[in-house]
């Protein structure tokens, strides 16, 4: 979840009666509507964390690689987590079984990318792209 720096919202059950955004067809839409709550969906990430910035809502639902890119481009905003509420998500690239020299290449890269910002990047462009 991604809230304002100070907001009352500490943990999912929080979220009740609060304006929430979500991205369309994302795991944060489904999240939210197994906990019953009324929310907008926006197609655009970037939609979705102006309306929090602007003041429109309280609360945007989003996976967590693509909050850390908002929050760190946009300042007053904060991640709040809860584990109890939001499983986490995996993500697998298939390799075949004792290609080993590509499935090092393939962890290094990732690696190289996780620690330079680059999957929290492309998190948002694909947001972006839909």
């Amino acid at each position: 979840m991604i809230v304002k720096e100070g907001s009352d919202i500490a943990k999912a059950s929080d979220m009740e009666g609060k304006e929430i955004r979500v991205i369309q067809g994302y795991t944060g839409e489904v999240c939210v509507q197994d906990l019953g709550y009324d929310y907008q969906a926006f197609k655009k990430g970037t939609e979705a964390v102006m309306e929090l910035v602007n003041g429109k809502c309280d609360v945007v639902v989003i996976d967590s690689a693509t909050a850390q890119k908002y929050v760190s481009d946009n300042e007053g905003l904060v991640i709040v987590e809860d584990p109890e509420a939001f499983e986490a998500e995996e993500y697998a690239i298939a390799v075949q079984k004792g290609n080993k020299e590509l499935l090092d290449k393939i962890n290094a890269s990732i690696e190289k990318m996780l620690e330079d910002g680059t999957i929290s990047e492309l998190g948002v462009l694909y947001t972006e792209a839909e």
